[in-house]
């Protein structure tokens, strides 16, 4: 069961007040009632089938780098649209935001995530290669690299600033974390 992102989606802002607790009660009375018939079932009297070929859904898995971007995984339109963006990561420092549609990558098409994830786990740290978007009905190319920023080169008030344009943490809280996990580079 998949309930989708919303906007606050894995950040200190996701609180109690977004659960969907009558969903919730109707999942699990679904459950319950899934798990009592087949518990009800005699042994060998549901058999295996496995689905063709064409009707197992895709996986892949991601092997190397990362664009430091959450996916829509209700999007259903062509291409992969972003909800957040890590801060300081790849897609952030390429001028990536949420609401953005990933088109393709690496000049190659991506219709859907499952493409982007191929096309991504291709790519290796160091590479510099384009993404581009749909913004607004607009399409841009930016330049991307993958490489995992050095947090010996970037300032705690570079990172706050990226953090605020991102939206994705507090200014105040991810301030409060690197003063904690990195005293010495606080200048």
């Amino acid at each position: 069961y998949f309930t989708d992102t919303h906007p606050d989606y894995h950040r200190p802002t996701d609180d109690p007040h977004l659960i969907n607790y009558q969903g919730q009660r109707r999942v699990l009375a679904h459950v319950r009632r899934v798990v009592e018939q087949l518990d009800s079932l005699s042994n060998g009297s549901l058999a295996f089938r496995e689905m063709p070929a064409e009707e197992q859904q895709q996986q892949v898995i991601l092997q190397g780098v990362t664009l430091g971007v959450t996916p829509d995984y209700g999007y259903q339109g062509n291409g992969m649209r972003i909800t957040g963006v890590t801060a300081g990561g790849p897609a952030d420092q390429a001028g990536v935001q949420p609401g953005d549609v990933i088109i393709a990558l690496d000049g190659t098409p991506t219709g859907d995530i499952y493409r982007y994830m191929e096309v991504l786990n291709t790519l290796e740290e160091g590479d510099t290669t384009t993404v581009t978007i749909q913004r607004e009905g607009n399409k841009t190319t930016l330049d991307i690299r993958f490489c995992p920023p050095s947090l010996a080169r970037i300032s705690h008030q570079e990172i706050c600033s990226s953090a605020r344009r991102s939206g994705h943490i507090r200014p105040e809280v991810l301030s409060w974390t690197l003063s904690r996990v990195f005293p010495l580079q606080r200048r």
